[in-house]
């Protein structure tokens, strides 16, 4: 961040970087970093299993708007309550993925 910028300045630098206020675009630049930054861990470790995965479509504060202003039930969009959003997450840390998933490699999103 540079500080010489007022807060106008910064704004309109990340607009022009397509990452508006209030967009989604932030969002996914933090997932391709999670992504990236997954893969370099699984570089450096090459004897630890590391993965990185999405919860799913989870019914969160992120989320929940889009149900309010569709007018329709999380549920009718198919998003799933909190704590199924732990499943991936757990399968990661406690299953065989190896012996799972035919051709398993660490690094890979989920």
């Amino acid at each position: 961040e540079d500080p010489s910028l007022d807060s106008k300045q910064k704004l309109s630098a990340m607009t022009k970087g397509g990452f508006s206020e209030g967009g989604m675009n932030g969002y996914g630049m933090s997932k391709a970093c999670v992504n990236a930054y997954t893969l370099e861990l699984a570089n450096r470790f090459p004897t630890l299993l590391i993965n990185s995965c999405s919860p799913g479509f989870i019914e969160t504060d992120l989320t929940s708007p889009w149900a309010k202003k569709s007018g329709k039930k999380p549920e009718e969009m198919g998003m799933l309550p909190v704590e199924m959003g732990t499943v991936s997450a757990n399968y990661l840390m406690m299953g065989d993925l190896e012996g799972d998933i035919d051709g398993y490699e660490s690094g890979r999103f989920y």
